[in-house]
């Protein structure tokens, strides 16, 4: 399921609760002491890999995206928790490619200047 439609000002609020009802399921929120949201493939799915691109590690910038959209509609406990999440993992691990979310370790490249200009916009808008 994508979560990109929140991006959209004029989603019906009944697909914004049903996207968000997907987004807090434990499906993208792991189920461990620690974790950190959200993954990019369902924690449930065979075919997830907390490593493996785009099948399961976190990213900043679809953080951001879904950050984003979650404000547009209103949704700003979800997006708080997103940004908070997302800014933990930069304190962690740096302005790393992606993130472990379960650990929060960082793999991929380091040093994403954009990386540091999401974190600023999360930081910015928290204000």
């Amino acid at each position: 399921m994508s979560f990109a439609p929140r991006l959209d000002p004029a989603l019906p609020s009944a697909l914004v609760d049903a996207v968000c009802e997907r987004l807090e399921s434990v499906c993208f929120h792991p189920d461990a002491p620690e974790h950190f949201v959200v993954p990019t493939y369902s924690v449930r799915s065979p075919g997830f890999d907390r490593r493996r691109y785009w099948r399961g590690p976190v990213w900043l910038n679809t953080n951001w995206l879904l950050w984003r959209g979650l404000r547009l509609h209103g949704r700003t406990a979800l997006a708080d928790e997103i940004a908070t999440s997302s800014l933990a993992l930069v304190g962690r691990s740096g302005f790393r490619e992606y993130f472990e979310p379960f650990d929060g370790s960082g793999h991929g490249s380091d040093d994403f200047s954009w990386r540091a200009s999401l974190a600023i916009d999360f930081l910015r808008s928290a204000t």
